[in-house]
């Protein structure tokens, strides 16, 4: 099927977990959240276009103070999981026949109010034109990365 421009989808995104033959059978809680996440991605419809960028949401965690949360809302997520992982779980969830139809995969991850994943085709919005604020799950904290 074709991928629409621009799919946001309301999903925690999950890196891949190192797996092992034993786990067709073995009940490791790791694979289970992972074949989970992978049932949710299939049941929200998402398609993956042959270049693409995957933007992570990530929910900023609750201890943090309110200004806290406000200095770092849409910065980078430098912690586990880590990119590549995440694009290794998409790939393999929406490309079940092999992923070699891919030819551009990217990733950013930033921190914002909730968990939110978005997939961006990029053949049809160059890379340099795309703003992670545009499709950010907003509580009040957003402020806009062109200095409005």
């Amino acid at each position: 099927p074709l991928a629409p421009e621009v799919q946001v989808l309301a999903i925690r995104a999950q890196g891949k977990p190192t797996m092992v033959s034993s786990d067709r059978y073995r009940k490791r809680p790791a694979v289970l959240r992972y074949r989970a996440y992978a049932d949710h991605l299939r049941l929200l419809g998402a398609v993956l276009p042959e270049s693409y960028l995957v933007i992570a949401y990530f929910a900023m965690p609750a201890s943090w103070s309110g200004a806290e949360r406000g200095r770092r809302h849409l910065t980078p997520h430098q912690v586990k999981p880590d990119g590549t992982n995440i694009l290794k779980g998409v790939e393999d969830v929406l490309c079940p026949r092999g992923d070699q139809q891919l030819f551009d995969g990217r990733f950013r991850k930033v921190w914002a109010a909730s968990d939110r994943m978005v997939i961006i085709d990029t053949r049809a919005r160059p890379i340099s034109a795309i703003d992670v604020a545009e499709w950010a799950p907003n509580n009040g904290l957003h402020r806009s990365l062109r200095g409005e």
